[in-house]
């Protein structure tokens, strides 16, 4: 009898134990000591994790990812968790980070016209919220303007513009500062009824006061690693009739200064569009389109390049000269501003006004390493790619 008890609570014990890994009991404490090796109480963080469809999830138990009316796709933390990706859409509150707002329609394409607000709730140790616009084509500006489709952010600090945006913007980012407000903040997915299929998937990361990623103050993007590339909003416009950068903005890029580098050198971009922190494609459409979006009639032929073109005027007569200005005279209107040098518009990016190549600037400077793009009311041009790639302080020598 003593035997048959001995394995009756083995068999038990086994039976416990299969249980436990089949429904992958988890726990948010640490781990405890268990007097049986078969049963373990496993803990796991909810950190970020890959899904299966390229997007970012986060590590969740199943029934933790069920409650939260996410979508399991894919295993995490050793295959105890459950990679779950969370989407919201209009007139719904985020309250999680790594989420996603998404149309209405997803993963369908929105073809409505709607007023898709989405509010952002964050702790009071959240500094920053960064949105990365995996995808976002809706309609672009005429003429500079987003008139027809539009995307606004509302309820960050009173000091930090984020501007209103439109047209493609696939694989950029954005951050919004938050630390001096209590929340929420919303965001608007704006949607006209002209005729078009608008596609959007939004990612939200809530960047903590003191995490190694915070943008430093007054930048709206911000990207690390030494190599990388920045583009104007709208770059990729393939529609001749909405291309261009938009109207009325004004914003810093920043670039995070790595280790033991002293330098940094800008370039017109080679046509990829991919950077260090949002890897993506161009559309090739986008090369053969002109540098500016008129408001009146005239010459594009004059005014074609493949990544760089800023108004040069507000006279409509000479609002674009396809050859390089420089200078705080002769960009009025438009312009780029790299920290430590000057200003440049027209249609080539370099530092010898009147050229008509492109051609590579290196800044040895100690300052931040910041571009200023500001744009005013009038015209508007093909806007600009840049690549850029920080070098070391001093040669290596080999012995």
């Amino acid at each position: 009898m003593w035997k048959s008890a001995v394995f009756l609570l083995t068999v038990a014990s086994i039976a416990a134990a299969a249980e436990v890994k089949s429904r992958r009991v988890r726990d948010s404490s640490t781990s405890i000591f268990n007097p049986f090796p078969f049963l373990q109480i496993v803990r796991f963080a909810n950190d970020e994790c890959a899904a299966e469809s390229a997007s970012s999830g986060t590590c969740y138990t199943a029934k933790e990812c069920d409650d939260l009316k996410g979508h399991i796709q894919g295993d995490c933390a050793n295959g105890y968790g459950s990679c779950c990706v969370l989407t919201y859409s209009c007139r719904e509150t985020m309250r999680h980070n790594l989420s996603y707002f998404v149309p209405p329609s997803y993963p369908e394409k929105e073809e409505e016209a709607n007023v898709c607000p989405l509010k952002i709730a964050f702790e009071a140790t959240i500094c920053q919220i960064r949105l990365d616009f995996e995808r976002f084509d809706i309609l672009g500006p005429k003429g500079g303007d987003c008139v027809d489709d539009l995307f606004v952010v509302l309820g960050g600090n009173v000091n930090h513009r984020v501007p209103v945006i439109c047209g493609q913007n696939a694989n950029q980012h954005i951050y919004v500062n938050v630390d001096t407000v209590e929340g929420p903040l919303e965001l608007q997915m704006i949607t006209g009824i002209a005729r078009y299929s608008r596609d959007w998937r939004i990612k939200v990361s809530m960047v903590p006061c003191d995490s190694p990623f915070k943008a430093p103050n007054g930048c709206l993007q911000f990207f690390t690693g030494g190599v990388g590339n920045f583009r104007s909003f709208n770059f990729n416009q393939p529609d001749t009739n909405r291309s261009g950068y938009l109207n009325s903005v004004d914003y810093a890029i920043c670039l995070r200064r790595e280790r033991d580098m002293c330098y940094v050198t800008y370039s017109v971009g080679r046509g990829t569009g991919n950077s260090e922190n949002s890897p993506g494609k161009k559309d090739n459409a986008a090369a053969s389109t002109p540098t500016t979006t008129p408001r009146g009639p005239r010459d594009n032929s004059l005014i074609r390049s493949n990544s760089f073109g800023i108004a040069t005027s507000t006279d409509k007569s000479m609002d674009f000269q396809s050859d390089s200005k420089g200078g705080s005279s002769k960009c009025t209107g438009d312009y780029l501003a790299i920290f430590g040098l000057e200003r440049f518009c027209g249609g080539a990016f370099s530092l010898t006004s009147g050229s008509k190549e492109n051609q590579p600037i290196t800044v040895k400077d100690s300052g931040p390493l910041m571009v200023l793009f500001k744009s005013d009311k009038t015209f508007n041009g093909r806007g600009f790619d840049i690549d850029f790639v920080q070098g070391p302080c001093m040669p290596i020598t080999f012995f």
